[in-house]
């Protein structure tokens, strides 16, 4: 038991790609980034983060909400690797050392529209004409965050559902999480919550005080706290709360900001 201790909805249908490479990369190179097509495992301006092990990402692959935040090159294409949901496995496994483990994406939950008939190792966030997973994929990748990208991913409840509203998240989602953290073995987390009910949630689940919240610009709700996990590890988790990444319910301005607050966590 854990106790706590103190694309514009993007499709290339939708934006103008180069326009909106060029705009964010102005951004990025005013805080010190680059903007670049392709990635490798050490990019230019990449602070030095632990990696996961073969067995811990075995592990980790054995939670049904769990990935890591690196897509195939055509991954907007509809035959992509990511069609073949068999494939996410060996291909995030070949290219684990972008991966990072000190860093978490942190969503809600799984919705009917991301599950095919059978669900493969790693494919959630991964799911092909997803706008969403394209739209992570877009910042992440292909503007250069370098130190976000193949951060681990997962979701707060194993729920499939396409409403999270009607999504309740109770004390065994906190502990699966924390669970989650005990596999990455780090000592300190950067939390990205995705969307107000995730940090919501989160902050709730921990007991935390609402008051400790801070503001960090661009409109950056943020918290940290220590927990002791089951192991006896006590970890700092530094919580973010992030706009989500949907298109839906008019979230349209709401995506163009996400990419402001993932350049000043990069």
């Amino acid at each position: 038991m854990w106790r706590r201790q103190n694309k514009d909805c993007i499709t290339k249908q939708h934006i103008n790609f180069k326009n909106l490479i060029h705009r964010a990369g102005t951004s990025a190179k005013k805080r010190g980034g680059q903007v670049a097509t392709q990635v490798s495992s050490s990019p230019l301006g990449c602070k030095k983060m632990p990696i996961p092990t073969t067995q811990q990402y075995q592990q980790l692959a054995n939670f049904p909400m769990s990935s890591w935040a690196y897509w195939s090159v055509d991954f907007d294409d509809p035959n992509s690797l990511e069609a073949n949901g068999a494939d996410i496995y060996p291909f995030l496994l070949q290219n684990r050392t972008v991966m990072k483990c000190q860093n978490v994406f942190l969503g809600i939950n799984r919705s009917e529209g991301r599950l095919q008939h059978q669900v493969h190792l790693y494919q959630n966030f991964h799911t092909v004409n997803h706008a969403g997973d394209l739209t992570l994929k877009f910042y992440l990748q292909e503007l250069s965050l370098p130190n976000l990208l193949g951060s681990f991913m997962t979701d707060l409840s194993d729920e499939v559902n396409n409403s999270a509203v009607n999504v309740n998240i109770y004390p065994h989602h906190i502990e699966i999480l924390l669970e989650q953290l005990q596999i990455l073995n780090c000592n300190e987390y950067k939390v990205m919550c995705f969307g107000t009910k995730c940090f919501d949630s989160l902050v709730s689940g921990l007991n935390l005080n609402r008051q400790n919240i801070n503001i960090l610009p661009p409109n950056i709700r943020t918290i940290n706290t220590l927990v002791m996990l089951t192991n006896g590890l006590n970890v700092r988790l530094n919580i973010f709360g992030l706009w989500h990444y949907s298109c839906r319910g008019g979230n349209h301005r709401n995506i163009i900001e996400l990419r402001k607050q993932l350049i000043a966590l990069n």
